[in-house]
């Protein structure tokens, strides 16, 4: 497999959608990024903020399409155009509701599973890119409709269990660019208690 060069955080862009469940792959790369030191600038090309860094010895661009989340092929789709690198080469992270809070899914290949946002990628760039899906699911089935749910801010208690997770979802970024992707999917997909 071809290295990774790109990874994709997926959330709506605006200070209203910060804290939301569908802003999570925003909001790891923020963590990433605070982390390393790194300062996001906007790419008009890309329709993104990206920010570059290494990263397990090989250069990384980290990117957030600000295009809202129904069209985030359309930054991916800039960035492959632009410096010919494929599908399999990014990460895309983002939420996920059939796996529980906190919990981590490696996977290569599926359907979009009623993401819209993956949907645009798939449609977009085909499959084959890495999905790495970040569980939102709450304990108990909510009240209100799927889309209202996602777009909802976490509650305090969900916020403390996500952000206590932030180092570990890092670490899984860098286990997949350290080992590839099958070898972490091993490692990486397995449950982990949430307390």
């Amino acid at each position: 497999m071809k290295p990774v060069r790109v990874i994709a955080g997926l959330g709506n862009p605006g200070r209203e959608y910060d804290g939301t469940r569908h802003n999570i792959g925003f909001a790891l790369l923020d963590h990433l990024a605070s982390k390393e030191g790194l300062v996001w600038k906007r790419s008009s090309r890309f329709s993104a903020q990206t920010a570059e860094t290494v990263l397990q010895g090989r250069a990384v661009l980290l990117l957030k399409p600000l295009t809202f989340m129904n069209t985030s092929g359309r930054s991916l789709q800039e960035v492959c155009r632009f410096y010919r690198w494929s599908p399999e080469q990014i990460i895309v992270a983002y939420d996920e509701f059939q796996i529980a809070l906190g919990q981590l899914k490696v996977s290569l290949r599926g359907s979009a599973g009623g993401h819209n946002g993956v949907e645009d990628i798939i449609q977009r760039l085909g499959g084959g890119f890495i999905r790495y899906r970040i569980g939102i699911a709450p304990e108990v089935k909510p009240l209100v409709p799927l889309h209202d749910f996602v777009l909802g801010k976490f509650t305090e208690n969900e916020l403390l269990k996500m952000n206590a997770r932030m180092d570990a979802l890092v670490q899984g970024l860098n286990l997949i660019l350290e080992k590839g992707a099958l070898i972490a999917m091993n490692q990486l997909n397995q449950r982990i208690p949430i307390e």
